[in-house]
């Protein structure tokens, strides 16, 4: 869940430290204000073909 005081932090600077957890598979950002979600695959995220 994205909280507004640190929205952007963790879009950007904290996607990039889950991006090097090897057992997460996927990622999955919840926007509480704009009713939006963002769902993402770790390994594609990390350039890897087979993702």
């Amino acid at each position: 869940m994205l909280s507004p005081s640190t929205m952007n932090l963790d879009r950007f600077r904290k996607l990039e430290e889950y991006k090097t957890v090897p057992s997460l598979a996927y990622i999955l950002l919840l926007d509480t204000t704009g009713r939006r979600s963002r769902f993402m695959c770790a390994k594609a995220l990390n350039g890897d073909a087979d993702a």
